[in-house]
């Protein structure tokens, strides 16, 4: 199964975008903002099944600290048995 992950197109707004924009993101970072940019309200198993399947090397312990990482600009919404993440901001 492969999944469609729109590009970071034209000039977006704020400090979020920003770092995507100017590179301030690593390669890794930038794909998981991608993927929850494109699908918002994932869970972390389904998650990390489509960033696995653009960076093999990415596993579950990687996946959590990243996502740690980037608090500033993507969030856990909801309850932990049915929220998901997603990009702060386009709530």
């Amino acid at each position: 199964m492969s999944f469609f992950i729109p590009p970071i197109k034209g000039r977006l707004n704020g400090r979020v975008n920003g770092r995507v924009n100017k590179g301030e993101l690593s390669e890794r970072d930038t794909t998981i903002y991608k993927v929850v940019k494109a699908y918002p309200g994932l869970r972390t198993p389904k998650l990390l099944e489509i960033v696995k399947e653009i960076d093999p090397s990415i596993n579950e312990n990687i996946l959590y600290k990243r996502l740690r990482a980037l608090s500033d600009i993507i969030e856990f919404v909801g309850p932990s048995k049915t929220g998901g993440y997603y990009i702060k901001g386009d709530l």
